[in-house]
């Protein structure tokens, strides 16, 4: 039984599908500590996971280092502390890597890194995943040749309304966008124009919404900028910032993960490399100005992914070659974070998830 109110936090990392590899921890809000409650197996490289809220599902990719096939898995979270496996679909698309989510649709976004594609994966009124809908590839690329040698397709993103999904394209330095329609058979269609242009080498890898809808960040791991957009006005960036020092950017920058907390007044990034910090940022919520108030070490090795706890109170950063999880108070007047330890030890942590564990089941609609 799940007591009213819980919130779990799901880790997925780089194992073996005969390892454990998804991770359930209870999340105690007093003080930010977790507690390990369950892992499963079964699934190989489930280095993003992402949350149903709505029907208490968890979907996990399956990023393969080869071949030409991914796979996606569901599983069910709602009554039980073992995540238990729905479904798992493998589908054309080398190197998935992320998952946005339509719950009121029922549709899977992935974005597929090595084959530089996108897939639009269904699932039924049971969280039962179908094969793809939408398969879009991409073409392109950039001025880094090691990193830019093609199409590389890092993550996704729909609007707050849910009528636009936005692509990030590392490999080509673009952002890609479609309109959404929810009832189509194949829902997504490219806009016209396609797609948005950013420098030459920066690439694009995570984008946030900002929660009044009106800003839109971009931030890029290449370069370790965050470009800053209007959303009402989506054909040129405003402003751009950046999260590495020069000495970082002679050694190369490698930005992880973005969040905006709640209310809408702090934007936190992470940058991996030879820096592993985590630079925090005010935003000006009638201009969308950001301003760098802090810059404070991750306290692990490449923070890869940043999650803030629902209430606003924490934030915890994956620090995948640190093997570990490590946790921050974030002040609520002026949104700076204090270090609070390590809260868990894992293996090459990706990705975390937090989930509002009431107790409700699935609804059939």
């Amino acid at each position: 039984m799940i007591d009213k109110g819980r919130i779990d936090l799901f880790i997925g990392n780089y194992a073996s599908a005969e390892d454990d590899s998804i991770f359930r921890y209870s999340f105690d809000g007093s003080n930010g500590q977790l507690k390990l409650l369950s892992s499963v197996g079964g699934i190989e490289n489930p280095s993003y996971l992402i949350a149903d809220h709505r029907h208490k599902l968890l979907f996990a990719i399956s990023e393969k280092k080869e071949g030409t096939q991914s796979k996606m898995a569901s599983f069910i979270v709602a009554n039980e502390q073992q995540p238990i496996m729905l479904s798992e679909v493998s589908f054309e698309g080398a190197g998935a890597c992320h998952i946005s989510i339509h719950t009121h649709a029922n549709m899977t976004i992935s974005s597929n890194y090595g084959g530089g594609s996108l897939a639009v994966l269904p699932f039924d009124s049971q969280g039962k995943l179908a094969q793809p809908v939408q398969l879009f590839r991409f073409d392109g690329s950039g001025p880094n040749q090691e990193r830019q040698e093609q199409a590389h397709i890092h993550s996704s993103l729909f609007s707050p309304d849910h009528k636009m999904l936005f692509v990030a394209d590392l490999g080509s330095d673009r952002i890609y966008t479609y309109h959404y329609n929810q009832y189509g058979v194949q829902p997504l269609s490219p806009t016209a124009p396609s797609y948005i242009d950013l420098p030459g080498g920066v690439g694009p890898r995570q984008m946030v919404f900002h929660p009044s809808g009106a800003w839109f960040y971009v931030l890029c791991e290449l370069s370790g900028d965050v470009f800053v957009f209007y959303s009402k006005k989506f054909d040129k960036w405003l402003y751009r910032y950046t999260i590495a020092t020069g000495d970082e950017l002679k050694s190369g920058a490698e930005a992880g993960g973005i969040t905006i907390d709640q209310r809408g007044n702090y934007l936190y990034t992470s940058n991996r490399g030879e820096a592993n910090v985590i630079v925090v940022f005010s935003i000006n919520k009638e201009s969308g100005i950001l301003k760098e108030i802090q810059r404070i070490p991750a306290g692990g090795e490449g923070p890869r992914h940043l999650a803030i706890d629902p209430s606003g109170s924490y934030l915890f950063s994956a620090n995948e070659k640190g093997n570990n999880i490590t946790s921050f108070h974030i002040e609520r007047e002026n949104g700076r974070l204090t270090y609070a330890g390590v809260a868990a030890e894992i293996g090459a942590p990706t990705c975390l998830q937090f989930l509002e564990m009431a107790p409700n089941t699935f609804v059939n609609d």
